[in-house]
């Protein structure tokens, strides 16, 4: 086999998937179209039309590398892509098991102008860059801290509900952790 990630007869079932699910959602469309009322009908079609997800969330990280490690290795998040495109620029993204369908891009810094300047304003400032939700932050906090992962806010009862700590991701975040009550 040959092509992009396992040859041309994967990118061949995928696309074949792919418009199968199309064509699904389609026919979905069509039979309600034609039980509902006129008005009904379009509210439907507008809804499927419009229907959004968060895809990718950008972190603005100081090393990829370390970064890579510390999102898949301390928090357990998978990589999903780590490819070059083009000179001096890398895509890598991770994704949590519990959340395949949304990516965490990190980003170097200085890929972006004004990036470096935002991520160390909120260091700085003790501002967390991105919240995780966790089901259980005694355990995780044992795990991290046999990791070697600062804590930045101990374990809190949090006054809107739930408990919450901070860590820092050695790259250059603070990253909220919370665990609803």
């Amino acid at each position: 086999m040959s092509g992009v990630n396992g040859g041309d007869a994967t990118i061949s079932s995928l696309e074949q998937i792919a418009g199968h699910h199309r064509e699904c959602r389609w026919r979905f469309v069509q039979d309600a179209c034609r039980s509902a009322p006129h008005d009904e009908v379009m509210e439907l079609s507008q809804d499927v039309k419009l229907r959004t997800r968060i895809a990718v969330v950008t972190v603005y990280v100081t090393d990829q590398d370390k970064a890579k490690a510390f999102y898949s290795e301390a928090l357990g998040f998978k990589v999903k892509d780590d490819q070059p495109y083009g000179p001096a620029f890398r895509w890598l993204t991770v994704v949590s098991p519990m959340d395949p369908s949304t990516e965490l891009y990190l980003a170097h810094q200085d890929r972006y102008p004004g990036a470096r300047t935002y991520r160390e304003a909120m260091y700085e400032a003790g501002t967390p860059t991105l919240g995780l939700a966790v089901g259980d932050i005694q355990v995780l906090q044992q795990r991290l801290t046999a990791a070697r992962v600062r804590f930045t806010r101990p374990i809190t009862e949090e006054v809107y509900g739930g408990v919450g700590a901070s860590i820092d991701d050695g790259c250059g975040n603070i990253l909220n952790l919370h665990q609803d009550a």
